[in-house]
């Protein structure tokens, strides 16, 4: 019977067994580590700029969070500024307004101390450059600074304006209605003529400031001391 002879591993082979052994493991080359860095900087310079994004994107988040809830605030201060509106001492600071600006006595006047009435003026303006309004608060009691003027709101579009309900349930864009006396009947014997001047003092059952937008709607206001009864909802819905 034959014995097969195998052959021996070529390094034993060659009588080298040593010299395998001690060869040396091939490392990473020059090359090989400089493509490795690019590759690791470019990851991590991506990685930066997401994370600068997010962050941007959480602070912009957070600010509008932040000017939603002082949208809310400053809409709730010219809510009750409107139904605490006083009567005038005098028919020249009577409550007068139009569509673009508003002008009377209120109880609540932000920025000015209560329970003192104080006189107020409002205004819708026209931003320039983009398509924005803005609501602006006027004291003219205060002194001529700048902490005189205050603007409450701002909104997209062009549509802003304020209406005023009558006792009869019409919408109008002027107070008081052109057909009702401003000035007091010149005797007060004319009952007819001094009913229907205290009827034109009296304010009107709601006054609203519609903005035409999403972002603000319609904030609307009764007077306490407007005639009753109060507005119902058909008639604050027909505005």
């Amino acid at each position: 019977m034959s014995h097969v002879r195998t052959s021996a591993p070529s390094c034993e082979r060659a009588g080298c067994h040593r010299a395998c052994r001690s060869r040396p493991q091939r490392g990473l080359t020059l090359v090989e580590l400089l493509v490795t860095l690019v590759l690791t900087s470019a990851i991590a310079a991506l990685l930066g700029t997401a994370l600068h994004q997010l962050a941007r994107i959480e602070d912009r988040l957070q600010g509008a969070r932040l000017r939603g809830a002082i949208d809310s605030l400053h809409a709730e201060w010219v809510r009750q500024m409107l139904e605490t509106v006083q009567p005038a001492p005098s028919a020249d600071d009577a409550l007068q307004g139009d569509a673009g600006r508003l002008a009377g006595r209120s109880a609540l006047v932000p920025g000015h101390p209560a329970p003192q009435a104080a006189r107020f003026v409002l205004r819708v303006e026209r931003l320039t450059g983009p398509d924005r309004q803005r609501l602006v608060l006027e004291r003219p009691d205060e002194p001529d600074t700048p902490e005189r003027h205050a603007t409450l709101l701002e909104w997209p579009g062009h549509k802003g304006r304020l209406r005023y309900l009558d006792a009869q349930g019409r919408w109008l864009e002027r107070w008081p209605a052109e057909d009702r006396p401003i000035r007091p009947p010149p005797t007060v014997n004319d009952e007819a003529a001094m009913l229907a001047w205290v009827a034109a003092m009296a304010p009107p059952r709601l006054i609203a400031l519609d903005t035409g937008s999403v972002e603000q709607g319609v904030i609307a206001a009764a007077p306490r001391l407007a005639p009753r009864p109060r507005p119902t909802r058909a008639q604050a819905e027909g505005l």
